[in-house]
């Protein structure tokens, strides 16, 4: 079933988009237990992933966490405790039983002959993880002690005509020149990869934007040569929204945080499910492998989405292929409304050319990938680059975030 073609259809799907603006009324309660002797644990922490919203349990394993906006992840974690992630489909009141495995392997990584090494890993995995921004910059992680590292050699396959590679082999940066002739489709390079993993939660504070938000890393993967970096890596997190200490200071946060959200993956996957691409300043291109095509051709999208549920929608159909999303905004950065009369095509045109630095890549890794009205990718198939995989965990925003003007 395509989306947005009978009438009826899109009667149900806006009763759909109507009813994410009321107040969330689910109500998860539960316990948590040790999977051995079944007794509770305390003072486990509780929280749906992505949000603000997160308890402990108490004595008695017991945990309420009230106005949930379902689907989501219901994350529990512990010091002594593997970690436990539970998907929560259904609306209403819902009662759980979690049961938690110990730790028992001893954590391993790389040697470390001295502070000054560690310093460097550190430094490499913090320029992956937030980038080298002024996003980055003012991003701080509290607690880098918890971090422990590995290295191995894996290999990559890109393709020839991909612009890095062509700049590679014109400088004469590439190994792969001689051993592989230009006629080849795919360059398969050999990658140092650094891998990361944490004993407990990583602290990172957001001045900029207002929150601290704890990380649970569940993997990180960083391959790097010569000049370019691919940075691969999974995480839940749970944010705790800070008051400034003034108006003023309060207004700039607002700022900030709008400035981060627009033309950002969660901006346009979300503006895709509500089919609200045109109107938050977005087209759509197929990426084009014959350099002799200079046209661009934009796409309708929603020939390649299906309703998944009320609250997700599937992209099918693109596996292996890559979109180009130019994103046209004002010089504040706030999307341009492109369904709005007065504008033309000469503009787009310009813009294209103009602020190529806007534009991003999305590169679907499956035939189906899944898209949630949030603007979350639950299945991770799906490759980000340009603009959008630059706002990386410097410019990390709640799920639920929306501008006021969007609200």
């Amino acid at each position: 079933m395509k989306l947005y073609k009978p009438t009826l259809l899109l009667l149900f799907l806006l009763n759909i988009l109507f009813s994410q603006n009321l107040p969330a009324q689910n109500t998860l309660t539960g316990i948590v237990l040790n999977d051995k002797d079944h007794k509770p644990v305390d003072f486990a922490s509780v929280y749906i992933n992505g949000t603000t919203k997160g308890v402990y349990t108490d004595l008695k394993g017991n945990f309420t966490i009230n106005n949930v906006s379902i689907p989501c992840q219901l994350i529990v974690t512990h010091l002594a405790y593997n970690l436990s992630q539970t998907p929560v489909e259904k609306t209403g009141t819902q009662k759980f039983t979690i049961y938690l495995t110990e730790k028992t392997n001893q954590l391993s990584g790389v040697s470390v002959s001295g502070t000054s090494k560690r310093k460097l890993i550190i430094k490499e995995f913090k320029d992956g993880f937030f980038g080298n921004d002024s996003w980055a910059k003012n991003a701080l992680m509290k607690n880098d002690s918890v971090l422990y590292f590995s290295r191995r050699v894996d290999t990559i396959v890109r393709k020839e005509n991909a612009l890095e590679f062509q700049m590679l082999r014109k400088t004469g940066k590439m190994n792969e020149k001689d051993k592989f002739p230009n006629e080849r489709s795919n360059i398969v390079s050999y990658v140092q990869v650094l891998s990361a993993k944490t004993k407990s939660p990583l602290l990172i504070e957001l001045p900029l934007l207002g929150y601290s938000v704890y990380v649970d890393l569940v993997s990180f993967n960083l391959k790097s040569q010569n000049e370019w970096t691919d940075c691969d890596y999974w995480a839940y997190y749970h944010f705790t929204p800070h008051t400034a200490k003034s108006d003023i200071k309060q207004a700039k946060i607002v700022k900030k945080r709008k400035e981060a959200y627009y033309n950002s993956a969660k901006h346009f996957c979300r503006s895709l499910f509500e089919n609200r691409l045109k109107e938050n300043g977005y087209l759509i291109s197929l990426e084009n492998d014959n350099d002799s095509v200079k046209k661009i051709q934009y796409i309708d999208i929603n020939s390649y989405i299906n309703i998944a549920k009320p609250n997700e929608v599937q992209v099918t159909g693109l596996k292996n292929k890559s979109i180009i999303i130019y994103y046209l905004c004002n010089y504040v950065g706030k999307p341009t409304d492109l369904t709005r009369k007065n504008i033309n095509s000469n503009y787009t045109n310009q813009w294209e050319h103009w602020n190529i630095e806007n534009n991003s890549t999305v590169t679907f890794k499956s035939d189906t990938c899944t898209i949630r009205s949030n603007g979350t990718i639950p299945d991770n198939n799906v490759l980000f680059s340009g603009k959008f995989a630059t706002k990386r965990g410097g410019t990390l925003l709640p799920d639920d975030y929306l501008p006021d003007n969007d609200k």
